[in-house]
């Protein structure tokens, strides 16, 4: 709401040159009149925008809340990756070792004839 100019009375040509008490005081009291129309409208802004402010301040609280949630589920995530991670290399090293263990039990069965294998498949 545009604020109102403080209107510019037209003096009455006895008021330029003194005139009566009454028409400066009437004077006055409409330019007092349109000063408190503005303190209203700039008091009504004002609410507005501490509504406004308030408003975004719990959205941006709920969004703080939010980015801490996800930051909880990407830690999470991460976890779970590391985790699998670990899995796969103790896969593999165990896979390398079962292999190991075959060939020394193949290429020695070959050398030594008395040498039986622990594969039975």
């Amino acid at each position: 709401m545009p604020l109102s100019p403080i209107p510019d009375v037209p003096r009455p040509p006895s008021a330029s040159s003194g005139g009566t008490v009454t028409a400066r005081i009437w004077d006055a009291a409409r330019r007092f009149a349109a000063i408190a129309e503005n303190l209203r409208t700039l008091e009504i802004e004002d609410a507005r925008t501490q509504s406004q402010r308030l408003e975004l301040s719990k959205i941006v609280l709920g969004l703080s809340n939010d980015v801490h949630e996800l930051l909880g589920q990407m830690k999470a995530i991460e976890q779970r990756f590391d985790d699998r991670d670990k899995l796969l290399d103790a896969m593999i090293r165990l896979r390398v070792a079962e292999e190991m263990q075959k060939l020394r039990v193949e290429l020695l069965g070959k050398d030594n004839p008395g040498v039986v294998s622990c594969d039975q498949s």
